[in-house]
Formats: structure tokens, C-alpha cells, sequence
């Protein structure tokens, strides 16, 4: 179910190929290399060298943060199946998704040097450093044929969203469970994907200040129009 009330006003939507948007993976066994340029966020758990986590950031500087009333994040599953060099068939995935903390230095991270070593909140294996991270819920992976759309939404991420100052926002995603099942989620330099990583923002309707004066003054005319009348009785 989605979080806050996605049908009160309009729906904005922020991709990470909107202004300082990024995304990208790392990996433990290539722990100096960047995979910012990959097609795809590939997201692995356990304790191997084959272990990833992904990384999102999202400019939601044009959003009216005071009136966002719900927000969910939209993915596109770009490879799903048991992997050992079998193609199907797909698999169930739990993917937590953390938001790092607005204050961290690391919310900059660049997409073009990030790497296992200075991932923000990274720490060994499967591990996320939760005093700068905070899990904000579980995104479900159903067993569905990629490509596909998968959705992410909670009230942490609303609470989340509120808290923000900078006008960017940074996601990690750490799939839970180890294994050699596949799993990768269109990034947006893949250009076969029918989106890019999406954050949807449901944005409560705000009248407009000229229609607020011309409501006001209207609402003051009729009040001295009702004056005048019991005054004439």
C-alpha cells in the first residue's frame, strides 16, 4: 500500500537523471572500482566478494515540501532469475531501503568515484551503518519476469522526506538475503529500460494567491451586502 493520501492534489514525479540526481552500485570484491556508469544496480547480500548495495539520490528541490502528502519510489527490475547461468525462473527478493541522514557529508556523493570504500553508511558485507542511515522499510520483489515495476512506500519515508533541508535525498538499497539469485534494477543510463529510477511525490492542491485574494474580497462583499440588508429591514 502506498503511504499518505495519493489522491488529494497532484502527482510530481523526480527521476535520478533530474538535476543533482545520481544512482549507482558498489561492490566488496571490487571495492576501488565505480559501477556508476553500469546500466544496472545490481544487488547482492551475504559476506562474499559478490556483495552489493545500491545507491540513489534524488534532487527534489522543485517539490513543495510542505505540501507533499504522500511519495513512493518507483523501480524497474532489469534482471531477475536463481543465477548459476540459468535465465528463468524469477525469484522472490527482499530489498531494505535506508535513507542516509540529510546532515551526513555523504549525501555529495559523487556518481562518477563512488565505490565500495567510500560508500556513505557502507560497512562490510551486508552491513549498513544505522547511526547515519535509517531503515525507512522493505521493498518486495515479487517472482515476476523482468522487466517489471516494482514499487516502495511507508510512512518512515514520508517522515523522511519532511525532514529534509538540502532539497536531495539519498537512498541504499541491501537486498537481504545472500544466495546466488539475480537481481538488478534498471539504472538510468539503461537505455532499454522504460524508466529511470522514480520518486513520486503526491502534492497537495494550494489555491493560487490571486484566486485567495478574489475569494476574500468576495467573501467581504456579500458579508457588507448581508449588513446592509438587515439594516434596511
Amino acid at each position: 500500500t502506498l503511504a499518505g493520501n495519493v489522491q488529494a492534489g497532484t502527482i510530481q514525479s523526480v527521476t535520478t537523471n533530474d538535476g543533482n540526481g545520481a544512482d549507482a552500485f558498489v561492490q566488496q570484491g571490487s571495492a576501488s572500482t565505480n559501477f556508476g556508469s553500469s546500466s544496472n544496480l545490481v544487488l547482492k547480500g551475504g559476506t562474499g566478494g559478490t556483495t552489493r548495495k545500491g545507491y540513489l539520490r534524488f534532487d527534489i528541490s522543485s517539490v513543495p515540501q510542505d505540501q507533499i502528502v504522500g511519495a513512493w519510489l518507483d523501480l524497474e527490475t532489469s534482471v531477475n532469475n536463481p543465477g548459476g547461468g540459468n535465465s528463468s525462473p524469477p525469484q522472490e527478493f527482499s530489498v531494505n531501503v535506508y535513507g542516509l541522514d540529510d546532515a551526513d557529508p555523504g549525501n555529495s556523493w559523487d556518481e562518477s568515484n563512488i565505490n565500495w570504500n567510500n560508500a556513505p553508511a557502507n560497512q562490510g558485507n551486508n552491513g549498513i551503518d544505522t547511526s547515519i542511515a535509517t531503515l525507512l522499510g522493505t521493498l518486495d520483489v515479487p517472482a515476476t519476469d523482468a522487466p517489471d515495476s516494482v514499487f516502495f512506500s511507508s510512512d518512515e519515508l514520508l517522515d523522511f522526506l519532511a525532514a529534509d533541508t538540502d532539497g536531495q535525498v539519498s537512498f541504499i538499497l541491501q537486498r537481504s538475503a545472500g544466495g546466488s539469485d539475480n537481481l538488478a534494477f534498471a539504472a538510468k543510463e539503461n537505455t532499454s529500460a522504460g524508466f529511470a529510477p522514480t520518486l513520486n511525490f503526491a502534492v497537495a492542491s494550494v489555491p493560487e494567491p490571486a484566486s485567495i485574494a478574489i475569494w476574500s474580497l468576495l467573501g467581504l462583499c456579500l458579508a457588507g451586502f448581508g449588513y446592509r440588508r438587515i439594516r434596511r429591514k
